[in-house]
């Protein structure tokens, strides 16, 4: 099995010398061992057993709210959702999606939760940049051509809190609306109800504050999936919109608009 490792992901990204007090702070901020221990609950399950699997493990439950506006499984959809949580939320939806779709769901993620192999059926690499970029691209498109559902995270990152201190979205990408059009699908917006830990958010804003562009607080989302343990997650359905009734100018600002009524749906749909 494949095991996490941080001294050798470190000296593969950096060949100068690392003092061992940071090495050894470093494993336990992302829980090394205990990410270790949670990969060998069982080798060889599929995506949807091993999000149960961490769901378990972690004490995790999570309910769905207006499972009637789910579209049916032969019904091709575009899930759109929030980011709030950076990792779990990724893993509770390949659990709870999973099992209404019995498997056949495509979700993009960062270079993180693709690492863990057993998710490897229906996470999909997200990667900017050369070769990887263009067999990315491929790997999405396929799917959306695909009988599977597919899921998105629009805005592509973790959420921050924004200038009222809210957990929110940063600006969602439009491209989710193209994708839609392009593969004849509805868009299915979700929310996800949930929050990282006040730590996380004063990360951000210090290394904003600083000037600093790297995103140095995702160091901490391993630790953060961990603080979730106990908790109860709910995740909101929304309306399905037709390909047809969205629109082909002014994306980003519909993109946006769309992002914040999630936000009204806690409300709307109690």
């Amino acid at each position: 099995m494949k095991r996490i490792d941080v001294r050798a992901a470190v000296r593969s990204k950096y060949k100068g010398w690392v003092p061992e007090c940071a090495l050894r702070r470093l494993e336990r901020l992302v829980h090394e061992d205990e990410l270790n221990k949670m990969m060998e609950l069982q080798e060889e399950v599929d995506g949807v057993s091993m999000g149960h699997r961490i769901m378990d493990y972690l004490g995790i439950s999570c309910e769905i709210i207006g499972s009637e506006r789910l579209p049916a499984p032969h019904e091709r959809t575009l899930f759109v959702s929030n980011h709030p949580l950076g990792g779990v939320d990724g893993i509770i939806y390949c659990a709870m999606l999973g099992d209404i779709y019995e498997g056949r769901l495509k979700i993009p993620v960062n270079d993180v939760l693709m690492s863990v192999y057993q998710f490897g059926d229906i996470f999909l690499p997200v990667n900017k940049y050369g070769k990887q970029a263009r067999s990315s691209i491929r790997q999405i498109n396929e799917a959306l051509a695909s009988e599977d559902q597919v899921l998105t995270f629009a805005s592509g990152m973790v959420s921050r809190t924004n200038n009222k201190g809210e957990v929110y979205d940063l600006d969602w990408q439009p491209s989710f609306i193209r994708m839609a059009k392009q593969s004849n699908r509805s868009v299915t917006p979700l929310f996800f109800e949930g929050e990282n830990s006040p730590r996380f958010y004063k990360w951000a804003r210090r290394r904003i504050k600083a000037g600093l562009k790297f995103p140095l607080e995702l160091i901490l989302l391993p630790d953060e999936m961990f603080r979730s343990k106990g908790k109860h997650f709910k995740i909101i359905v929304g309306e399905p919109m037709a390909p047809e009734e969205l629109p082909l100018d002014h994306g980003a600002e519909y993109a946006n608009k769309l992002r914040d009524s999630l936000y009204d749906f806690p409300e709307r749909y109690r």
